[in-house]
């Protein structure tokens, strides 16, 4: 089916983080954060109940899940290099 998954992603202070890069792991969807650090990203014609997340910032470690579809409240956190 079709779906959506919506979150906010900061520093590991809770400053939100604008420009991060949001992607499903193996599937081509993706995103960016906004200036206020939330995201929205569609889901079309997924099989499985949860998908591998993954958050993508220049010097920031980058950070990967698994997250239950659909989610409206995903919290990351990413930690400076």
């Amino acid at each position: 089916g079709n779906s959506l998954i919506k979150g906010f992603v900061s520093d590991s202070k809770g400053n939100a983080l604008s420009d991060v890069e949001i992607s499903i792991i193996g599937r081509t969807e993706k995103t960016l954060t906004t200036s206020g650090g939330t995201f929205f990203l569609g889901i079309k014609e997924y099989q499985n109940s949860s998908l591998r997340i993954r958050a993508f910032k220049n010097g920031y470690k980058s950070w990967n899940e698994y997250v239950d579809i659909p989610s409206e409240n995903i919290i990351i956190r990413l930690e400076k290099n």
